[in-house]
């Protein structure tokens, strides 16, 4: 039969245009008939998708609802819409995710096939800034602005944009010269909170003639608070300077609060001698305060400070410091100390009169000449600006924690009373903070619970929550408003008002997608009566608003608590927004859920059977969304998504789905649970244009595929699981495009080309490259699209080695040296792909070098100490008549079959040892080289060894210890003088340098730093002398002292000598400059390098 007309979609539009009246059947996806020719391989990809039904849906948890009357729209074949609105419902700053799916209904149906995509509700600029102020009095030494403020958007929202808050203060004195505004800290963008704490620069407006006013203003763009009203304390009138001497303490004018610090200055007055010697006496009401510390003035030197006896502090001066002068320490002395004190956490708000006195015991000049005469008497101190006596420092101790006001914000100022449709109540909470006067002046939680009311209790309702207040709608609740608000009261301070906006459901409309259910022929199963029906889905809409409001449409049928009943279940089930019909008959459909009046609607099932026309279905390899833009809390955000089909490389997959299209216009998804059968259709079996399973309802573009076209998936809707009878059958249209594969490449993965065979003495070594034991080829295939895939590891490529006795190749393109080969030499390995038929053509290769240790080679080089030279020596000689004999190291050399050396003398597995250790002993080893001692006259045979079960393991060499001399041809200075200028010894007396020189000598052998042969005495081969010792001096072994500053060069001589023989001196002469640098305490003239004067 057909479907009631106020309930029926129209027949399969190919393009489908959102409706807006929710009184009618909202539009639904509805794809057009099949198409009756095969596809061209040309054809539009999107032409394979014009079966799809796709829906679109918010995520659990995000802002928002679908836009009330409208599903998701489709145009052309692949291009679906949704339109969503009211995200009022979640505060600006929220974030949630649009979903696009297909199959299941629209609330939790989906599948593996998903795309989402993000957005957020804008913030938009405060347009309410409200302060609190914290310093209603201002003093000339305090004289910071301290406030308070906080800032929301029109609709009562703290969730604001950021933006700059600056601070203004106008003086209403006209003679005034104003200020410039200054910036505050950056609220908080979660609670549009913030302090702001300045120092405004206003000293000149204070008077000491009266008290003035001013007024205070925070600014956000063009929003501006309230003016704040704030006193400028009358200012202090300060003693005249003192013309004799004497001493003044300061105290503050403003008030101070339990445990704060502050810090008294003490000035000194000395009108004729220079202040050495004072004494000064403060005496401490211990009740209010305690000593911290102090600080003093530079000019003097360090004070003693004495605290022993109970309520006084004393200070002691003695003596100006080294670096201040007479003039100085004579006249006005700014500050001579400074002490810090803490008001006791004790003290109670009050003045005290009596806080602070000082004596001056004493003040004297250099010679005791007097500068103060003392007495029993006090001097002055400075305090309040209304003090009683200046002898006595008075304090003013503020009470800490008054309350000046208080302030609250929601966490959702705007709310969706839902629970007219869920009967589950909707919260927001006020967090309530109150602001205090103390020295820190932060912000407080309630010492008790505020009172918590609403302007309209049929709007909301609130309470008391702990210290907070909870707004709730409930089901209790039978209006929407724009204007109401939360009233808070708390203690004695003015109450406060919060602006909050609630949207009712005015109504609420239940629609069905197809209000006659009729029975599905199963005929050709052999069941009869129908045990299948058709199903329907179930929509609720309601429009949102109240007064002051603009109405809402929403589409609640995914609303968490909505609950969809049917009064006769024998007949229709309910399972969330599906309905399905169980047997023939009527029943009544109602949102179970709701407290407020909504209509039902009335379902027939019927055993009138339909016949189903066509399978329609698609194959889709995903899809996109056009980039989400942010949307405004009263705005409507549209979602638009592509469904895609690109199958375009092997193993791509692409999900399948089909529907049964009715005889009368309706359609159903025919999934697993309803018996798919999917098989690839009949004329693509040959193709490998793609292969299909029933496990998961996958496309597959196989290996060796081939590109093509065309229904190429056929569905079967079977009377049960593996039954050959069908209810419905199908194909889809499906395009596979294979890129060509034009060329193939092989690379190593290591940076050289060369490997060697496991075990040989050449692993490791270093041959352009580490030498290992294997290569990994890395193998890739270029496509005509300009597509590259890597086959290394694929079936269908085939490894093979131009000599297999030198090279083995795994599947896997891993190449080895066989461990029986006992050759060297190069391979070339080709790579084909035989059974890939796209690509049989196409080959590749690579030449690679199996390498092998060949031999080893040994030499001895001569060694210093520090140096290892590279020219080679066999006689160790005496060094000049020292009696010690030239030292060498052995040098050893690998060779590779391919003419490479390899230095492995410091190389794990290198030996060297000596044949006649009396005559030559070793030292060195295990990755330090070899180094041969001459011990005594004679020879020596000298083996070397690498990794020893190499063939060429060893090798040797003989070394002669001889008893003739190597002399002395050279001396070169290497000392290192001056940085910069002519060579000078420079340094405070006494500083020595230790001289160094190259040495070379008659076989060529050097000493790169006669130092560095530590085995030799230097004095038993080499003298030094000074030409003047009175200022440089030069020990036997070439140490250099500096004595004394000299106006010209001192020539310092290194010379060879030998006492046993009669050998040739060599000599060098080094002219320096002696310049002495100043010790502490002393000066020195003249140049600081090279010549004095």
């Amino acid at each position: 039969t057909s479907s009631p007309t106020s309930t029926s979609p129209t027949a399969s539009p190919t393009t489908v245009s959102p409706t807006k009246a929710p009184t009618s059947s909202p539009t639904s996806t509805s794809p057009t008939a099949a198409p009756t020719t095969a596809f061209s391989a040309n054809d539009d990809p999107n032409d394979y998708l014009r079966f799809a039904r796709l829906h679109l849906r918010l995520t659990s948890g995000s802002p928002g609802f679908p836009a009330g009357g409208e599903l998701t729209s489709k145009t052309g074949n692949a291009t679906f819409s949704r339109s969503f609105t009211g995200f009022s419902n979640q505060p600006p700053g929220s974030s949630g995710t649009i979903q696009a799916f297909s199959g299941g209904d629209r609330c939790t149906g989906g599948t593996q096939r998903l795309a989402t995509d993000s957005f957020s509700v804008s913030r938009t600029a405060a347009s309410v800034v409200e302060a609190i102020l914290q310093t209603p009095t201002l003093y000339y030494d305090d004289s910071t602005v301290r406030l308070h403020y906080h800032v929301r958007d029109a609709s009562g929202n703290p969730q604001v944009l950021a933006a700059t808050v600056s601070l203004s203060i106008a003086s209403r004195t006209s003679n005034d010269t104003a200020v410039s505004a200054k910036s505050c800290s950056a609220f908080s963008t979660t609670n549009g909170v913030s302090t702001c704490q300045l120092d405004m620069g206003i000293s000149a407006w204070f008077s000491t003639a009266a008290a003035k006013t001013a007024t205070v203003t925070v600014t956000t763009g063009s929003i501006s608070s309230a003016a704040l009203s704030v006193t400028l304390a009358q200012r202090r009138t300060d003693v005249a300077a003192l013309t004799a001497g004497g001493m003044i303490t300061y105290l503050p004018e403003h008030p101070l609060y339990a445990s704060e610090t502050y810090v008294s200055k003490t000035t000194a007055t000395s009108p004729t001698f220079p202040l050495s010697v004072f004494q000064a006496k403060y005496e401490y009401d211990i009740t209010l305060l305690e000593y911290v510390s102090f600080s003093q003035s530079a000019l003097f030197n360090p004070f003693t400070i004495s605290t022993t006896t109970a309520a006084t502090v004393q200070v002691l001066g003695n003596g100006r410091a080294s670096s201040a002068s007479e003039a100085d320490v004579t006249g006005f002395i700014n500050p001579l100390v400074s002490i810090s004190w803490k008001v006791k956490s004790t003290a109670t708000a009050q003045r005290y009169a009596a806080a602070l006195k000082l004596k001056v015991v004493a003040m004297e000049g250099p010679g005791s000449q007097t500068i103060f005469t003392p007495s029993d008497t006090y001097v002055t101190v400075e305090s309040l600006q209304d003090a009683s006596s200046k002898l006595t420092g008075e304090v003013e101790v503020a009470a800490t924690g008054t309350e000046l006001g208080i302030y609250a914000y929601l966490s959702s100022a705007e709310l969706f009373n839902t629970a007219a449709l869920t009967n589950i109540s909707v919260s927001s909470t006020a967090t309530v903070k109150r602001v205090l006067s103390a020295a820190a002046y932060s912000d407080g939680v309630l010492a008790s619970a505020p009172t918590c009311a609403l302007s309209s209790a049929t709007v909301a309702n609130a309470a008391a929550s702990g210290v907070n207040c909870a707004v709730t709608v409930s089901s209790a609740n039978t209006a929407g408003s724009g204007n109401t608000s939360l009233a808070v009261a708390y203690g004695n301070v003015t109450s406060i008002s919060v602006p909050l906006r609630v949207w009712f459901p005015q109504t609420a409309t239940l629609i069905v997608d197809d209000a006659e259910l009729n029975a599905i022929d199963t005929t050709a199963c052999g069941v009869s009566p129908p045990l299948l029906f058709q199903e329907s889905e179930v929509f609720l809409t309601a429009d949102f608003g109240g007064t002051g409001l603009t109405t809402v449409s929403v589409d609640a049928t995914c609303l968490s608590g909505v609950v969809f009943a049917s009064s006769g279940t024998s007949v229709v089930s309910v399972s969330g927004s599906v309905l399905k019909g169980v047997a023939s008959g009527m029943s009544t459909i109602s949102v179970s859920s709701a407290v407020m009046t909504v209509g039902t609607v009335s379902i027939a099932v019927s055993s009138t059977a339909v016949q189903v026309l066509s399978m329609q279905g698609v194959l889709t390899t995903g899809s996109t969304f056009d980039a989400l833009s942010n949307v405004a809390s009263d705005g409507t955000l549209t979602a638009s998504t592509v469904l895609q089909q690109t199958l375009a490389q092997e193993t791509a997959q692409g999900q399948i789905f089909f529907w049964a299209r009715f005889s009368d216009g309706k359609y159903k998804q025919i999934t697993d649970a309803d018996f798919l059968s999917l098989t690839v259709a009949t004329g693509f079996t040959n193709s490998i244009a793609l292969s299909v399973s029933n496990e998961n309802n996958f496309g597959t573009v196989p290996t060796n595929a081939v590109t093509g076209d065309g229904e190429m998936i056929s569905a079967a809707w079977q009377c049960s699981d593996g039954s050959a009878s069908v209810i419905g059958s199908g194909l889809t249209q499906v395009k596979v495009v294979i890129p060509v594969p034009t060329s193939a490449n092989v690379t190593v993965s290591a940076s050289q080309t060369k490997l060697t065979r496991s075990g040989d003495a050449a692993v490791g070594l270093d041959d352009g490259g580490t030498l290992g034991t294997s290569l990994e080829l890395i193998v890739t295939v270029s496509y005509q699209d300009g597509s590259t895939v890597t086959f290394t590891t694929d079936d269908r490529t085939t490894y093979t080695s131009s000599d297999d006795t030198l090279l083995s190749i795994t599947s896997t393109g891993v190449v080895n040296v066989p461990t029986t080969s006992t050759t060297s030499g190069k391979a070339t390995v080709t790579v084909t792909f035989p059974t890939y038929t796209a690509g049989a053509s196409l080959s590749a290769s690579i030449e690679l070098e199996v390498v092998l240790y060949a031999s080893l080679q040994i030499a001895v080089n001569p060694y210093d100490g520090s140096q290892f030279y590279t020219s080679t020596i066999t006689t160790l000689q005496q060094v000049q008549c020292t009696g010690m004999y030239q030292r060498g190291w052995a040098k050893l050399t690998a060779v590779l079959t391919d003419g490479k050396t390899v230095d492995v003398s410091t190389s794990t597995g290198s030996t060297v040892t000596s044949g006649t250790n009396s005559s030559i002993s070793m030292s060195g080893g295990s990755g330090s080289r070899f180094i041969l001692i001459g011990e005594a006259t004679g020879s020596s045979i000298i083996t070397g060894g690498f990794k020893s079960t190499s063939t060429g393991s060893t090798i040797t060499t003989t070394v002669t210890v001889a008893d003739t001399s190597v002399t002395v041809t050279a001396i070169t200075d290497t000392t290192s003088w001056s940085t910069s200028g002519p060579s000078s010894f420079v340094g405070i007396r006494g500083s020595t340098k230790s001289l160094t020189a190259r040495i070379t000598f008659s076989d060529s052998t050097q000493f790169s730093n006669f130092r560095s042969a530590s085995w030799i005495t230097p004095s038993t081969y080499l003298m030094f002398a000074s030409a003047t010792t009175a200022y440089i001096t030069l020990t036997t072994d070439g140490k250099a002292t500096l004595l004394e500053n000299f106006y010209d060069l001192v020539d310092l001589t290194m010379s060879s000598s030998c006492a046993s023989a009669s050998i040739a001196s060599m000599s060098t002469t080094i002219s320096v400059y002696p310049n002495l640098n100043p010790s502490a305490r002393d000066v020195d003239l003249g140049n600081s390098i090279g010549q004095q004067f």
